[in-house]
């Protein structure tokens, strides 16, 4: 095991809750409501008995191999030793040795390496449904690490990106397929897996920052843009919230220490001056121009959407969605407001002055 490994994976589980990455989930809901930006790290322990006898045969390691019995055992002996709880709000990360082998049972057909680099899956001990997630170190073979890759130089970073994997869908689907899934049982990690993004920060290593702390984690899906993101901004208000301060707090990727690295994505050309500052809502930017129109362009490619013709010029905007409604306040010579579908095509639902 390599030297930072327990330690950069422990940092991870406390730097992702908060950030942008786990803000994709609060897209996502129950009939309790909707998942919160909010995840702790509850501890770690580490069991040096020793492994289990091989259950099984992982033709891709040379080590023992564990099976999901094996998994769910130690998870039972480590909620005992250190009074853990379990329920649908906490799960628990296996993460094994490296070289250690991993099938799904003894008929070593659904193995790790081959079929997957990880899984999430849940089982009921005395009335409680426990979460849990297996972690092989990633780096055991080749497959499930991404060019080699390491903004902190050690194995850690490529199991950190399957950990990440992991924890987003046992937060969405924690029950598999009782919760968030498309039509092909596909769930908001497995839509993106192995998509990074732009990998530009810590000198083209890393994809996020998180209190000062680099990693490389897969995209996931978010409905809101329906593709796959590394932040779900979602700016809702004018100026971001109702305080309109301007920031995104969960936006920290671009800083004063890498923004020279951002590359030009697109422009659009108005016919006259923009005064107002754009905003944006589930991928579509919205923008007012003293050419007397309002633009909705697709936030990715820039392509128009629509247009709508004020009557006069548009000195800026203030914008509200909820509900797949959107109020904008059109500030021009003239007093106005609208009120039109949350949609990328345009829908006028009433004006008032």
């Amino acid at each position: 095991m390599s030297t930072n490994y327990n330690s950069l994976i422990k940092r991870y589980l406390g730097d992702v809750g908060g950030s942008g990455l786990y803000n994709i989930n609060t897209q996502y809901y129950d009939n309790t409501g909707h998942i919160a930006n909010s995840s702790k790290f509850g501890g770690a322990w580490v069991d040096t008995s020793a492994y289990p006898a091989s259950d099984c045969n992982d033709s891709s390691l040379p080590h023992g191999c564990l099976i999901d019995a094996d998994l769910q055992n130690e998870i039972k002996k480590a909620m005992s030793t250190n009074g853990w709880a379990g329920g649908v709000t906490h799960v628990f990360f296996v993460f094994t040795s490296l070289d250690e082998g991993f099938c799904s049972d003894s008929s070593s057909t659904d193995c790790s390496f081959v079929q997957y680099c990880g899984y999430h899956s849940d089982f009921s001990n005395n009335g409680q449904s426990i979460i849990y997630a297996n972690l092989s170190y990633a780096n055991s073979t080749g497959g499930c690490n991404y060019y080699g890759i390491s903004p902190n130089n050690d194995d850690a970073d490529s199991t950190i990106n399957i950990t990440s994997h992991e924890q987003m869908e046992a937060a969405t689907d924690p029950e598999p397929y009782s919760g968030w899934f498309d039509s092909s049982y596909n769930e908001i990690g497995d839509k993106c897996a192995w998509t990074f993004g732009a990998i530009i920060l810590d000198g083209n290593k890393a994809n996020v920052q998180w209190h000062g702390h680099y990693c490389l984690t897969q995209q996931e899906w978010s409905n809101g843009t329906n593709g796959c993101t590394l932040v779900y901004s979602n700016w809702s208000y004018f100026g971001w919230g109702s305080a309109h301060t301007h920031v995104n707090p969960y936006e920290d990727t671009p800083n004063t220490s890498n923004v020279s690295n951002l590359a030009f994505d697109w422009n659009y050309t108005t016919c006259s001056v923009i005064y107002g500052a754009p905003t944006e809502n589930n991928g579509i930017v919205y923008v007012g121009s003293t050419d007397h129109n309002l633009y909705a362009l697709d936030a990715l490619t820039g392509a128009l959407k629509w247009s709508f013709t004020t009557g006069n010029e548009m000195q800026g905007i203030r914008f509200e969605c909820h509900n797949r409604r959107v109020q904008m306040e059109l500030h021009y010579w003239e007093f106005h407001r609208f009120l039109f579908s949350c949609r990328s095509e345009w829908s006028s639902l009433y004006r008032f002055e």
